[in-house]
């Protein structure tokens, strides 16, 4: 009885063990074949974003991501807010220089097929199971990667929709002039669009692929200033609108503030961001005792720059003039082009505070005007022991096929330079070199089109001196800190076989272009332009470091979207604009090499993606329905 307990015990194990095994060996089977399967292929449940990639191999799902993006690269994502609706295109097109095109976000597709085809491919064999089997029962959602410069996006937004907003409004001192009596207009609450949020939404419809309209959310807005506020002050200000005028002076000069434009100035900030003086006056113990006061007189800063930037500071202000030096080629004699000097500004925050003590403390009516010393970073102190002996690298760059615009521009730009002198270990910031980029610097503008808006903008041509000065950087064997290519091939760009990838692209106030001075002597910049070439020239003293520089491979081309049409106010009815001929999208990249005289070498690779450029058609109308230009889409 025993011995049959034992053998039927015995059975039931190797019953139940050859089930395991055959369970095991279906499994093992089952796996190969799945792995055959899906050798070649995503794997099923695996996805970017809301767009599902398990059965298809990595061209045909690289051609499908295309395919989707394509509408949405070429026409933009949709933003609505109630009826009205703007495409964001991912550029903020100049259609008559490319310079000052902005890229607003780009689609990554690319990285994201590498992420999603390392699912149930990377790390531990346990770990791509748990991946594939999770995948195909639960779905693997990989995000669709991308770049967002979220400030030029609530610029756009900006152009496009802030006319809507309702802002609060702040409780207001009204002066009525039969009555000579002040009333105190309440505060409004209102309402304005939440910006981060909104920002937050648009990353989110291109990370999760769901390119709906972007609706933008609106929240509310809620005054700084209440009547409650106010009403303490009454008195105060009572006796300071009686002041007929104020005088600004400085030096011999003087300029008159009528006292309806003194009124408009009277503002409330909250005491503790108040001057000193100003705080204790309006104290418990000061002019308005037993009250207990939250906010106090102040005079508002930005009504104050207003008048000051259009009123005052072309008689007061003096750039810094920056030591400037020329080096005869011939015999390398450096001539002093103009020796350097401070400079002088408003300063605003010292001015404001001035009028405020004078007017309400000592109830004075003549102000000085406060000024900041600018001091140059180059003067012609120690010049001459600066080390700039012999040309230690060059960049050059073609403008051939520039309009009038864009030399003018160009020209303005290099002049900027020349003669400047960067400090060893100093890194040379290309915008701060070229200072203000406006009408009253010299330059002219261009047409910007951002959603339905045709917004004129400066820099253009100003990508020319960056491309020259980041050529001159690699011939020179200079560290490269910071550098971005354009958003489009653009031709003036293409380097001696016609292929792109060395130039650098600047706007103000980004991106910048910089490099590090890591030579142990000064860097003099000398510019010379010579009919359509362009030639920067760094002068300092050779140090026996070498440099190589690969040729550009180009690689990814792809054609540009079908011409598009816009209307726009900008042109008389009838006229037509339109760009240079359409140019191919492709990435591009180059090995730079710097081998310095102790045998250190460095070396850095520069890549470069750019988007197809299409050619793009403005259109003058009489009148627009509603917005200032209207995207009639493509031909």
């Amino acid at each position: 009885m025993e011995n049959e307990e034992i053998k039927s015990s015995y059975t039931s194990w190797v019953l139940l063990g050859g089930a395991l095994l055959i369970i095991f060996g279906v499994c093992i089977g089952a796996a190969f074949l799945y792995e055959q399967r899906f050798q070649e292929t995503f794997y099923p449940g695996v996805s970017v974003g809301s767009l599902g990639l398990g059965g298809k191999t990595y061209d045909e799902a690289q051609d499908f991501l295309v395919q989707v993006l394509r509408p949405y690269n070429e026409q933009g994502i949709v933003v609505q807010f109630e009826d009205r609706a703007v495409s964001f295109l991912p550029v903020n097109i100049a259609p008559f220089d490319p310079d000052i095109a902005r890229e607003v976000y780009r689609f990554e597709e690319n990285k994201s097929l590498e992420h999603a085809w390392s699912v149930g491919r990377r790390g531990p064999l346990a770990q791509q199971v748990l991946e594939k089997i999770r995948a195909l029962f639960i779905g693997k959602e990989v995000p669709l990667n991308y770049s967002v410069d979220s400030e030029l996006l609530v610029g756009v937004l900006d152009e496009n929709f802030a006319d809507l907003e309702e802002p609060a409004e702040n409780a207001e001192v009204v002066f009525i002039d039969k009555t000579q009596e002040l009333s105190i207009d309440k505060e409004k609450d209102g309402w304005v669009f939440d910006r981060e949020l909104f920002v937050q939404k648009f990353k989110q419809s291109i990370s999760k692929t769901e390119f709906g309209p972007v609706e933008i959310v609106q929240k509310n807005d809620y005054p700084e200033v209440s009547s409650v506020d106010i009403e303490p002050l009454l008195p105060q200000i009572e006796e300071l609108i009686s002041i007929r005028s104020l005088t600004l002076t400085y030096s011999n000069k003087k300029w008159s503030v009528s006292k309806e434009l003194f009124r408009d100035w009277l503002n409330f900030i909250s005491r503790e961001n108040a001057s000193e003086a100003i705080s204790s006056l309006f104290s418990e113990s000061g002019m308005v005792a037993g009250e207990k006061i939250e906010k106090v007189l102040s005079i508002n800063e930005e009504k104050l720059l207003a008048f000051l930037d259009e009123e005052v500071r072309d008689d007061i202000k003096v750039f810094p003039q920056e030591a400037k030096f020329e080096i005869n080629a011939a015999t390398k004699e450096v001539v002093k082009l103009q020796g350097g000097a401070p400079g002088k500004d408003i300063d605003i925050l010292a001015t404001r505070r001035a009028i405020e003590e004078s007017v309400f403390v000592n109830r004075e009516t003549s102000i000085e005007i406060a000024t900041i010393e600018v001091e140059p970073k180059v003067t012609e102190a120690n010049i001459w022991e600066l080390g700039i002996l012999e040309i230690i690298g060059t960049g050059y760059s073609d403008m051939r096929g520039s309009p009038s615009n864009r030399r003018h521009n160009i020209a303005v730009g290099a002049d900027a330079l020349h003669g400047l002198l960067i400090a060893p270990q100093e890194e040379f910031s290309l915008l701060k070199a070229l200072g203000e980029i406006n009408a009253a610097s010299g330059y002219l503008p261009e047409l910007v089109i951002k959603g339905n808006k045709t917004i004129p903008e400066y820099g253009g041509g100003l990508c020319q001196i960056g491309t020259t000065t980041f050529r001159a950087t690699l011939s020179t064997g200079l560290p490269v800190t910071q550098r971005r290519n354009h958003s489009y091939q653009v031709p003036y760009y293409n380097d001696a076989y016609g292929l792109p990838g060395t130039d650098a692209t600047i706007y103000d106030p980004a991106p910048d272009y910089r490099f590090l001075n890591d030579t142990e002597n000064y860097v003099l910049i000398q510019t010379r332009i010579e009919t359509n070439d362009i030639y920067f020239d760094f002068w300092g003293t050779l140090d026996g470091r070498s440099v190589e520089q690969s040729k550009t491979l180009v690689y990814n081309v792809t054609p540009p979207p079908p011409t598009k049409f816009i209307e726009t106010l900008e042109l008389e009815p009838g006229e037509k604009k339109c760009t240079e001929s359409p140019h191919n999208g492709a990435d591009a990249q180059f090995t730079y090499a710097v081998t310095y005289e102790d045998g250190e070498e460095k070396e850095e690779t520069f890549v470069s993606h750019y988007r197809p450029w299409q050619e793009v058609c403005l259109i003058g109308v009489e009148e627009l329905e509603g917005d200032e230009s209207k995207d009639l889409g493509v031909e």
